[in-house]
């Protein structure tokens, strides 16, 4: 299952960021799919939903093949994070 939360607003400038996790049923533990994905530049400035979306991508596609070069691994003892 994969959650998805948002913020109301966000503020004009400044920071905020976002992580996608998946909770496993069984076991019961949540998989984080990366770092987080940043929505201001270092600059302060709101980024370009392009760019959000294209980290979203890489994020969700490294997470992808991660999880395919481990699928060997046993789900009883999944990664709780993946780079």
């Amino acid at each position: 299952m994969l959650y998805l939360h948002a913020y109301p607003s966000l503020p004009s400038s400044g920071y905020a960021k976002f992580t996608i996790g998946f909770d496993l049923e069984k076991p019961d533990v949540t998989v984080t799919a990366g770092h987080a994905i940043w929505l201001y530049g270092n600059d302060g400035k709101l980024l370009p939903m392009s760019t959000v979306y294209g980290d979203i991508v890489s994020t969700l596609t490294k997470f992808a093949e991660r999880t395919r070069e481990n699928s060997s691994q046993s789900l009883n003892n999944p990664p709780r994070y993946i780079d």
